[in-house]
């Protein structure tokens, strides 16, 4: 199935990188050239021209707030899960150690979600005129804040 446009040294154009990429990775490397993302997917480059400038809600300074102080906080809870799972197995004197980091671990990485929580309603105001939206993410959110006294009752 060959176009009009097709040469012996050229694929046939086509709109998918799926179709043509394969072909033109296998072309660079048997002509000595390196198989770039260019060269797999040149319709990708165009794609990428196009998207530019982001969108007015992807230019806040809040959003960049918002994602660092998230992934932190996300973080620091990961290893407090890890922690947590590491005295589900053990028993005797380690297991009250690992339960003290375990809780320290909460305490450095509450605050940070805290933080994303409150840059997240700023952004959102900013991006869409209304801080709090009730989408899942949202509303799950909600058991942080019911956390807060719960924490803030810790001997």
């Amino acid at each position: 199935m060959s176009s009009p446009s097709a040469s012996p040294g050229n694929p046939p154009p086509s709109t998918s990188c799926c179709s043509s990429g394969g072909a033109s990775a296998e072309r660079s490397l048997r002509d000595g050239r390196s198989a770039s993302r260019d060269n797999l997917c040149p319709a990708a480059s165009e794609q990428e021209q196009a998207i530019h400038p982001l969108l007015p809600a992807l230019r806040s300074v809040w959003l960049q707030f918002h994602v660092v102080a998230a992934a932190i906080g996300y973080g620091a809870c990961g290893v407090a899960a890890a922690l947590a799972a590491a005295e589900l197995t053990r028993l005797g004197n380690d297991s009250q150690c690992i339960a003290h980091q375990t809780l320290r671990v909460i305490g450095w990485g509450f605050p940070w979600l805290t933080l994303a929580l409150l840059t997240g309603a700023i952004w959102a105001q900013d991006a869409w005129g209304r801080y709090w939206g009730w989408d899942p993410k949202e509303t799950c959110d909600l058991d942080h804040l019911a956390m807060v006294p719960a924490l803030a009752a810790q001997p």
